[in-house]
């Protein structure tokens, strides 16, 4: 669902007038991967990249964005 709001064609990748002040830092999502139970898919919303490797246990703090899929 995170990658429903990112633009990769442009960077920042997330839209600033949409989603004004958002620093370009990852955004979590509450998915986690299969592989490891502990890590959560990402958005670098600076580059676009997305990622699967955010420990959702690590004391680094991170941003969170809501959104939702189609209904």
């Amino acid at each position: 669902e995170l990658t429903s709001i990112v633009d990769f064609r442009q960077g920042p990748a997330l839209d600033a007038i949409v989603f004004p002040n958002t620093p370009p830092r990852l955004l979590w999502s509450s998915s986690t991967t299969a592989e490891v139970p502990t890590f959560a898919w990402n958005v670098n919303v600076h580059y676009g990249d997305v990622q699967n490797n955010a420990d959702k246990l690590s004391t680094t703090w991170s941003i969170v964005r809501c959104v939702r899929g189609d209904p």
